[in-house]
């Protein structure tokens, strides 16, 4: 009896050990795995977006929907507002200029109203940051673009502009 006894004894003991070597064993191997991640991670390359290659298009699905804007609405009134050109495009007698046509007093004045006070007027890619954040803000925002009202009109929008001193038809369909 005496040795059955000793038998069990080594054998717990050994059952034990097994038990404690798996308990390791997880760990280390769910460790490992954690630590492998972690470095998976660090080693992904993070995918650079060439702003300068992309169309007006392009660069409206990009930005509209980080400031919550609807890209193809942003697209169809900067469509209308300069068929997205890049080049020097005026607006208004001057007074505005670039892709969205937005007045230089309207994008300082919002800047701080939105709270977006790095954006530069002579960068297309700044004013499309300024209307899709605008066009996401609210209706009174979208307000400011004569294209937007002619296009909420059904393709018509006729002012009379005291700047110019005469009578002024804007489309957008």
């Amino acid at each position: 009896m005496i040795m059955k006894h000793k038998n069990k004894k080594q054998k717990r003991k050994w059952l034990r050990l097994i038990i404690i070597l798996i308990i390791i064993f997880y760990f280390l191997t769910g460790y490992a795995k954690g630590i492998n991640l972690m470095y998976d991670i660090q080693r992904q390359e993070v995918p650079v977006i060439d702003l300068e290659a992309m169309s007006v298009p392009e660069l409206i699905d990009y930005i509209a929907p980080q400031y919550g804007a609807d890209p193809e609405l942003v697209k169809k009134i900067a469509f209308c507002e300069a068929s997205y050109r890049t080049d020097n495009v005026i607006h208004d007698g001057g007074r505005g200029k670039g892709t969205t046509g937005i007045l230089l007093s309207t994008f300082n004045y919002w800047k701080i109203k939105l709270d977006l006070p790095e954006l530069r007027y002579e960068s297309n890619y700044d004013q499309l940051v300024m209307m899709s954040k605008a066009f996401a803000t609210g209706e009174e925002y979208r307000w400011a673009w004569t294209s937007y009202r002619a296009y909420k009109n059904g393709g018509t929008y006729t002012f009379y502009s005291s700047y110019e001193h005469r009578w002024i038809t804007v489309y957008c369909k």
